[in-house]
């Protein structure tokens, strides 16, 4: 299994949900998008009883970043994306785990 979700821990996933808050679809999305917290969707993919569940961050660049901003981010993401606690920060998390057969 496997979700991909802005991030309440980016800066615009937090402002996502802050002006969300104050006036539905504010931001261009529809009224009930949320950004969601990593740390959550681990703990539900473990509830449902997934193992080896891990996060990582898809990309660390929010549109609305200054391109010479956004080709930096770029250049370095990928030597952080995997490593915690930066896998915890993207603009997107990929959370993903899978179903453990029991073979009898």
């Amino acid at each position: 299994m496997i979700t991909l979700e802005p991030n309440l821990f980016h800066p615009s996933g937090f402002l996502m949900n802050v002006f969300n808050m104050i006036r539905p679809g504010i931001t261009g999305l529809v009224p009930h998008e949320r950004a969601l917290s990593p740390l959550y969707l681990v703990k539900i993919f473990k509830n449902v009883g997934l193992e080896k569940v891990n996060c990582i961050s898809a990309s660390y660049v929010w549109n609305r970043f200054p391109l010479l901003i956004s080709k930096f981010i770029s250049k370095h993401e990928d030597k952080i994306r995997f490593k915690k606690p930066f896998n915890l920060f993207g603009w997107w998390s990929i959370v993903y785990g899978q179903k453990v057969r029991n073979i009898r």
